[in-house]
């Protein structure tokens, strides 16, 4: 976890997280945090450049959670994504946008995203902040939200309706 999400927190900045695999099993849930990855970052310039290439990951409950800016997350494999026990917070999904304060310009692009529970990307609206100006290019996207609610159903993308997720 590249974790800058706290105020004074240091920063989390230029990493490269590269041909890992991240796998939890069927028995994991939000109370685990079995996420394959997150990057958080409180203030601009707390979580930038950070790099997730040629990762694998499967048999996971939680997004793996982007948020900063300039991120880019590439081509990388996931799938077998199942939804946890804990129904209000966002499981199911590959990866989840989200800002703490700021979450601008990320790019996920060439992954190969299968088998999610609920879509595959999501763009979640921020208490504290503004989601916008990120690029989503080049992914193969199938077997989306196969226990999904019915209004999201066979959806791979879902953007959510909030004056906080920008273009």
């Amino acid at each position: 976890y590249l974790d800058a999400h706290l105020p004074g927190s240091p920063g989390v900045n230029n990493n490269l997280v590269f041909d890992n695999e991240f796998q939890c099993g069927p028995g994991s849930n939000y109370i685990d945090y079995c996420r394959p990855f997150g990057v958080d970052g409180f203030a601009s310039g707390a979580a930038e450049g950070n790099v997730f290439f040629h990762n694998s990951m499967h048999d996971f409950s939680v997004a793996a959670q982007v948020n900063g800016n300039n991120n880019y997350v590439v081509a990388n494999q996931c799938h077998e994504v199942f939804n946890s026990k804990a129904r209000r917070f966002p499981t199911g999904q590959c990866f989840s946008v989200q800002p703490y304060q700021w979450s601008r310009d990320n790019v996920i692009a060439n992954n190969t995203m299968a088998n999610t529970a609920d879509v595959a990307i999501q763009f979640i609206p921020g208490k504290a902040g503004v989601s916008s100006g990120h690029q989503v290019t080049g992914n193969i996207m199938y077997g989306c939200g196969l226990a999904a609610k019915a209004t999201r159903r066979d959806a791979c993308i879902a953007v959510a309706l909030d004056d906080s997720v920008g273009p």
